[in-house]
């Protein structure tokens, strides 16, 4: 046996013991400062978002998810697991998303599920369905559509469930949380009400999305479509661009993209005169370290450009 080998046996083992045990150090002073660690773990970007707004400076919250990685597709490192073990709290988005913790050795007790009380509102695909999304390649989500965030009334319960979590776990901190909790849902109510407004404008639309990551969008705003399965940074190819040019039969066609796509892209498209915006998720912080933004204010980039249409 090699001793690589035997190094990686011996991580997973200490993994697995690890795990395996709920029992935590000494309660920590939860009403004190950051320096008293009261760690959270959150495993996409609106996650985090929300999660930050309600806590404040009394909690250390994390996305250890590199920007420039899908959350869905993320791996953790066995490193990264032996880190998750010593958090708090893990904020989970629930449908399916991370399926990996499953497997993690992680308590059940420091997982929040924040699509727990909306499980009949999830929307089914076929569990067999694949399709590539940039380096990692072809792949399934799972049985569930995953970006429940872009329904703002689920975003909206996603924060409720969180903000139950906290004040339950961290009683001291119920009230600024409650208060927190209150001013941020009144936000995502007027960005909810400014979705609507915008969709409306759209209805009757030749709608056609870049890439799967719609769907709870497209119900929320009433403003179904044909997703494709292109990258904003990968050019297309002929066949790709032939199917295109068959889907967007009229002069009220819309292409709707994730992110920004390349220079050549929008070259081709301005030749086939073919309007687009970008719409995106924002699953994760933008790799880009210059740009200050959160969430919220990217859901309202998304509103104005849907706007200036």
């Amino acid at each position: 046996m090699t001793n690589d080998y035997f190094n990686i046996a011996f991580l997973c083992f200490l993994v697995l013991i690890v795990g395996c045990s709920d029992e935590k150090p000494k309660e920590k002073n939860n009403s004190g400062p950051i320096n008293n660690a009261v760690l959270i773990t959150t495993l996409n970007y609106p996650l985090f978002y929300f999660t930050t707004t309600l806590a404040g400076d009394w909690a250390d919250v994390s996305l250890p998810v590199p920007g420039n990685i899908d959350p869905a597709l993320w791996q953790p490192s066995v490193n990264d697991i032996l880190a998750l073990q010593k958090v708090d709290l893990i904020i989970l988005n629930g449908a399916g998303y991370s399926n990996w913790i499953t497997k993690a050795s992680v308590p059940s007790s420091r997982l929040i599920d924040t699509s727990e009380n909306f499980v009949d509102q999830l929307i089914e695909i076929p569990s067999d369905t694949t399709h590539s999304h940039g380096p990692q390649g072809e792949h399934s989500h799972g049985d569930y559509a995953l970006t429940t965030w872009m329904d703002i009334s689920l975003a909206k319960k996603q924060v409720t469930a969180i903000a139950r979590a906290l004040s339950e776990k961290w009683p001291t901190h119920e009230m600024s949380v409650i208060k927190k909790e209150k001013e941020l849902l009144k936000k995502l109510t007027t960005l909810d009400e400014s979705y609507h407004a915008q969709a409306r404008k759209l209805a009757g639309k030749n709608i056609i999305y870049s890439h799967p990551v719609y769907q709870y969008f497209e119900r929320r705003y009433q403003l179904p479509g044909y997703s494709l399965h292109w990258e904003p940074d990968q050019m297309p190819n002929q066949e790709q661009w032939e199917l295109l040019n068959k889907l967007s039969h009229n002069k009220d066609s819309l292409l709707i993209w994730e992110d920004f796509p390349s220079q050549k892209i929008i070259e081709k498209l301005n030749h086939m005169q073919l309007k687009y915006t970008v719409i995106r998720p924002m699953a994760n912080k933008s790799i880009e370290p210059t740009l200050k933004t959160n969430w919220l204010e990217e859901q309202k980039g998304n509103h104005q450009r849907m706007n200036n249409l």
